[in-house]
């Protein structure tokens, strides 16, 4: 069974849609007001630029998103029913501290960015990797992502809903990065 275009989502995805949301526009808002010379900045001379953080946070998110698709096929054919707990899942990776950006944690090859986009092309791709999840979010309205887990390299199992609030807490977590970025003087950027 799918539910129907347009459906009300359920508690949970209304709830990650909201908080997702809230992010994505904290970090466009950001981004809107940056300089050429802004989006190339890096924290240490082998660190990303801002605009190479945009293309990691596109490239991590569309992988997730499918991902999500194929959580959701899964569940559906398993037979699990649908989602029915309205408990929050936002602190559903609080014990893994997925926010805290001075926690470093190295990518995998394929998640780092390739310096080719600029930041405003990361941006776009940004904007289309979200429309393409927020199409696996609503395929996946009426099945139970707490029935299939994926294994992430630092945190371990994590269900559909915890990836889903991975997303928001990573982009969060490299919001401050390049907050941060930009704060710091050059000076002081090129003794780290």
């Amino acid at each position: 069974m799918t539910t129907p275009v347009n459906a009300p989502l359920n508690a949970h995805l209304a709830e990650w849609t909201s908080y997702a949301n809230a992010i994505r526009a904290q970090l466009l808002n950001f981004t809107q007001s940056l300089s050429d010379a802004d989006c190339e900045r890096r924290s240490t001379s082998d660190g990303w630029t801002v605009a190479g953080i945009l293309e990691h946070l596109a490239l991590i998110e569309d992988s997730i998103g499918r991902l999500i698709n194929r959580m959701t096929k899964q569940i559906r054919a398993e037979g699990h029913p649908a989602d029915t707990d309205t408990r929050s899942i936002l602190g559903m990776l609080d014990e893994f501290g997925a926010v805290d950006n001075h926690r470093r944690l190295i990518s995998p090859e394929p998640y780092c960015p390739t310096g080719l986009l600029s930041a405003p092309q990361a941006l776009a791709k940004l904007v289309d990797v979200r429309a393409r999840l927020m199409t696996a979010v609503e395929a996946a309205n009426d099945v139970d992502l707490t029935k299939a887990a994926f294994p992430h390299p630092f945190f371990g199992p994590l269900t559909g809903y915890q990836w889903l609030v991975l997303i928001a807490h990573h982009e969060l977590r490299h919001l401050r990065q390049m907050k941060e970025i930009l704060n710091t003087p050059p000076a002081a950027m090129e003794s780290r």
